[in-house]
């Protein structure tokens, strides 16, 4: 991993701007995405038929044609957005390396909160969160090894939860198998080792989520485990590049 110097630290001003610019489209991107498994995209307001692009992708969360909340809560996706984008410059990555996980944790967020809204995670977006970041790592270079161990530890992942969803299919989705791929890939590009911990930490997030269910007395027990696998792998990818400073 490239890293930058004291004298030539990457500053805020270029992220900062990207957030701005994006914000609109992962907006655009979950709220579009967050409807019931095997039913059309959503392009327009279920109340004005005003389309979603770009009358609901202002922060306000609020379509412009009837005032009714469309998407993502306000404000949600732009502080998440923000908060990833800072973290990144400020850990020290850099280059092709920073862009590249820059897009694969905006794709995180996205699959996380239309898991979190929708149960669902669209095969098409884990597949593009892939091409795009072993694209970028494809220009920033990375030894031979590295290229192995990312591979593996996408494999490995998906072929443990390929397993998990075997037993239950109830329990893990096709769409939590798939997403395996882009967080192995990019953990294991780092270390397999972190693998492991964003794996845990989701896991531990699960368990706690289903505990506080029970615990409030709502019904149904079902997570989000792809919401807590993109917060985990995405914490763990910064975590990460911090250490190696």
């Amino acid at each position: 991993m490239s890293r930058t110097s004291a004298g030539n630290r990457p500053t805020a001003l270029p992220g900062l701007l990207y957030m701005l610019c994006i914000t609109p489209l992962l907006r655009r991107l979950i709220t579009v995405h967050t409807v019931p498994p095997g039913r059309p995209h959503r392009s327009r307001c279920h109340r004005c038929a005003t389309p979603v692009w770009p009358a609901a992708c202002r922060p306000s969360a609020r379509c412009r044609g009837c005032g009714r909340p469309v998407g993502p809560p306000r404000y949600t996706v732009e502080i998440a957005a923000a908060a990833s984008v800072a973290l990144l410059v400020w850990s020290g990555a850099r280059g092709w390396e920073l862009a590249g996980y820059t897009t694969w944790a905006m794709a995180m967020i996205v699959l996380g909160f239309v898991d979190a809204a929708a149960y669902r995670l669209p095969h098409q977006l884990t597949t593009a969160a892939t091409l795009a970041l072993v694209a970028f790592l494809a220009l920033a270079g990375g030894t031979v090894a590295a290229w192995l161990v990312a591979a593996a530890a996408a494999t490995g992942l998906a072929g443990f939860h390929v397993v998990l969803h075997a037993a239950a299919p109830s329990g893990l989705g096709l769409g939590d198998v798939t997403m395996s791929i882009p967080v192995g890939f990019a953990l294991g590009w780092l270390d397999w080792r972190y693998v492991v911990a964003a794996v845990f930490l989701a896991y531990a997030a699960t368990l706690l989520g289903f505990t506080a269910l029970r615990m409030t007395g709502r019904r149904g027990s079902h997570q989000p485990f792809g919401a807590y696998l993109a917060a985990a792998s995405v914490t763990i990818v910064i975590a990460a590049q911090v250490s190696a400073r």
